[in-house]
């Protein structure tokens, strides 16, 4: 079963834990944040959107000239932009990234409302505004993702309160641990198919 890891892409190094140490558009911390997640085995990052950001589609456009193979996922609410200019927004960020875009339609719903919707853990679950972040060893945070993955789930969305050292350090520690562990149990299932 193929499992796509998303990250989060931010314009900024500021969290909830961290205060923002320059401006809201900081293009070196949003890059190396990119080629983090890129050169540690995330497939794709999302780019949120929120009022109080930057122009949700100027750091996507960014990205997609200064990385190869990162897969980028715009949050887009239809009612900020007249549809003409949004698609013509998403299909030029779509040729620039050889066509890594994909869109996320974000409708309905209050703020509070949507931002209380999934972010909803069980496994020693640490749970901020708008971060979750499972906790534990590499082994214990890749067990507990494979138990979402035994439940049917194929897309893991992941982000910590650190965000350029999160996305490292799951990249390397825990997404190998997963990748290999999924392919241990595909293997075992296609030879209990065969079995039978």
């Amino acid at each position: 079963m193929p499992v796509e890891f998303l990250g989060i892409a931010a314009t900024s190094d500021g969290s909830e834990i961290t205060a923002r140490s320059g401006a809201s558009f900081d293009k070196d911390y949003t890059l190396r944040l990119a080629r983090a997640h890129e050169e540690n085995g995330w497939d794709r990052v999302l780019f949120a959107y929120g009022s109080g950001s930057p122009d949700p589609n100027a750091a996507p456009a960014y990205i997609a000239s200064k990385t190869s193979t990162l897969q980028l996922l715009l949050a887009h609410r239809p009612n900020v932009s007249y549809p003409t200019f949004a698609a013509k927004t998403f299909a030029t960020i779509d040729q620039i990234s050889d066509g890594r875009v994909t869109v996320h339609f974000i409708t309905g719903g209050t703020d509070h409302e949507q931002q209380r919707e999934g972010d909803y853990l069980t496994h020693g679950e640490r749970s901020g505004r708008n971060s979750n972040a499972l906790a534990g060893t590499p082994e214990t945070v890749a067990a507990a993702i494979c138990d979402y993955i035994d439940l049917g789930v194929d897309i893991i969305s992941m982000r910590g309160y650190d965000l350029l050292g999160d996305a490292v350090d799951v990249g390397r520690e825990v997404i190998p641990i997963v990748r290999e562990e999924v392919v241990r149990r595909d293997r075992a299932a296609d030879k209990g198919a065969v079995a039978s």
